[in-house]
């Protein structure tokens, strides 16, 4: 997954590395609580408007990112597609948008926290007028309110929609985690390699062959797993087939790292992936000299963003 977005690029350089070091959190944590507050915007919900207006700051940097058509994810997986329209330079929520009047009786208006994941995918937290946070319908399955297009103007979707969008599972959902740097032998020979224990053991079915890798925009890869032995003795999996074209969508080379999730049921052959791109943080500390002058020193850390 290419990190080729130029504003939050240009807004790592704040990245204040000593302000972290005098919290209680890992780096890791902090740079990850960094990059989430960048993405996440708050707007009015108007119950009697059937549109909502997005906020500037977000139209001026998503104007042209984001799709035509989105899903909005509550913290209960219920789902929303709502379409998108442009006017000048301003974002709206159109078709659809009303939909959540009644689901989650706004009739008095509310407060909508949305975090920007990509294109087509939002997840949304909601407030009443005087701050409290909502109750999320729960329902199973969860709710999946998608709009009929029959009319609808999508000629300035920025990319076709995925059909498999609303399969995410965020990852309080995922019961194992396994996070690996991609190596030479992962890239070359098309098969990545996977532990067996701790990982493989609570995974893999073995009476089938067949494996599912889903990435973060739901696309599905159809592979094929077996087992082996390591140069080591070491029992491992191997993963082959639709890896590669994963590789090749999301940039994967040597050094990427990855992580692989499982959702419930475990053993379904259904795994989730998420190339995690790296960042740069350049530190300048100075080092004092006998007669009083200082020299620069230049440190340079580097994090992947998960």
């Amino acid at each position: 997954m290419a990190f080729n977005n130029p504003f939050l690029m240009h807004h790592a350089a704040f990245l204040n590395t000593v302000a972290a070091n005098r919290t209680n959190k890992e780096p890791d944590d902090y740079i990850d609580d960094f990059f989430t507050a960048m993405r996440t915007y708050q707007m009015e919900y108007d119950a009697e408007n059937p549109i909502g207006k997005l906020p500037a700051c977000f139209s001026r940097e998503y104007l042209d990112i984001v799709d035509s058509f989105v899903i909005l994810h509550d913290p209960n997986l219920n789902e929303f597609e709502v379409q998108v329209t442009r006017k000048g330079k301003k974002l709206y929520f159109d078709k659809g948008w009303s939909t959540l009047k009644s689901v989650y009786d706004l009739h008095f208006g509310a407060w909508v926290t949305f975090a920007y994941v990509d294109p087509k995918f939002f997840t949304i937290r909601l407030t009443t007028k005087w701050g409290v946070e909502l109750k999320y319908p729960t329902h199973s399955p969860p709710l999946k309110h998608l709009l009929d297009r029959t009319g609808l103007d999508s000629s300035s979707s920025s990319c076709d929609l995925r059909p498999f969008l609303n399969v995410y599972v965020p990852c309080r959902a995922f019961v194992r985690t396994y996070v690996k740097q991609v190596n030479k032998h992962d890239i070359r020979s098309g098969f990545l390699t996977l532990p067996w224990g701790d990982f493989g053991e609570h995974v893999f079915n073995f009476c089938r062959s067949d494996l599912v890798l889903v990435d973060c925009l739901g696309e599905r890869y159809k592979c094929k797993v077996s087992s082996g032995l390591d140069v080591e003795g070491q029992s491992i999996c191997k993963v082959s087939g639709g890896w590669v074209d994963l590789c090749t969508v999301h940039g994967v080379d040597e050094g990427t790292r990855v992580g692989f999730c499982v959702a419930e049921p475990v053993s379904d052959n259904v795994m989730y992936v998420t190339a995690y791109p790296r960042m740069g943080v350049q530190t300048i500390l100075s080092y004092p000299l006998s007669d009083g002058s200082e020299v620069p020193l230049y440190v340079s850390q580097h994090y992947f963003i998960a």
